[in-house]
């Protein structure tokens, strides 16, 4: 007698919540945010986005970055404005998404207060004290992922807008066409790598 309902040898042994097992372009959804202090101090924000969909779904890339204030180097704002972007938050919208996000990631009022404007710490605490949390958004968010080079070392996460997700999927689609083969490694179901995607994202 044998049972069949379930055949796990079909089912995927790769650990879950763990990031990527390759390098590629992923669709992701933000599925958690937390609040921390870092070791020089600054308090941060750390969000969870799950890969989802092809072979690395359900994979996770955290993406961090030190709550904004003003003084902070434009570099920094600029890459958390092309993360917001990815998830099709409009730059009107930015402010309030990044003050949300605070609340629901139960960042101490005091905290928030020595970073914010009085007028922004009232609305904050009227967030706090609400019955409905914020909401993380339904959007999917747009990256290139690449695992650290070595032990000590960061991995490398590039954000882009659905445009040009999409801008891309057509661009290498025709390139694949063109040499009858996928040069487009997303969500995980190609390793290679090749330098039109390089340009293609440097525009």
């Amino acid at each position: 007698m044998s049972f069949n309902t379930i055949n796990f040898d079909e089912v995927s042994s790769r650990p879950m919540g763990g990031p990527p097992s390759r390098d590629g372009f992923y669709k992701v959804l933000l599925t958690g945010v937390t609040c921390r202090q870092t070791k020089a101090g600054n308090t941060r924000l750390d969000f969870v986005c799950e890969i989802a969909e092809g072979p690395e779904k359900n994979s996770v890339i955290f993406e961090g970055f030190n709550f904004p204030t003003e003084g902070q180097s434009s570099k920094g704002l600029r890459y958390l404005k092309h993360f917001l972007l990815s998830f099709s938050i409009k730059p009107a919208n930015m402010w309030e998404f990044i003050l949300n996000m605070a609340v629901l990631a139960e960042m101490p009022m005091d905290t928030l207060a020595e970073c914010i404007s009085p007028s922004d710490l009232k609305l904050a605490k009227k967030m706090a004290s609400a019955k409905k949390l914020p909401s993380l958004p339904t959007s999917f968010g747009h990256c290139r992922w690449e695992a650290a080079p070595h032990e000590d070392d960061w991995p490398t996460t590039v954000w882009f807008s659905s445009e040009r997700w999409n801008r891309l999927n057509e661009s290498t689609s025709t390139a694949a066409d063109a040499v009858g083969t996928s040069v487009v490694p997303v969500n995980g179901t190609d390793t290679s790598r090749d330098a039109i995607l390089d340009e293609i994202l440097s525009l």
